[in-house]
């Protein structure tokens, strides 16, 4: 979702600096970033598949992240992640 409506994430990224890169594009999503980012980084890197509650977790903030207003760089806020018009 967010590398086709915010922005993809490069090769050359970790999973990490992603995060980074897309707290500031939704500022406001920050926490649920983080919490599906260090999911997904135990389960890729450190081999711990996440349990359903977990999985459940990621699923909602998921989707309150796509519920929030979206910041392109240089735009103002907007709901369509276009810019005001």
């Amino acid at each position: 979702w967010t590398g086709r409506k915010l922005r993809p994430r490069r090769a050359s990224e970790s999973a990490h600096e992603y995060r980074a890169v897309l707290s500031e594009l939704l500022p406001a999503a920050s926490p649920d970033l983080a919490y599906v980012t260090e999911t997904y980084a135990r389960a890729r890197y450190g081999g711990h598949e996440p349990d359903s509650s977990a999985l459940q977790e990621m699923q909602q903030a998921v989707q309150r992240m796509r519920k929030l207003p979206r910041q392109r760089r240089g735009s103002r806020m907007t709901t369509t992640g276009e810019g005001a018009r």
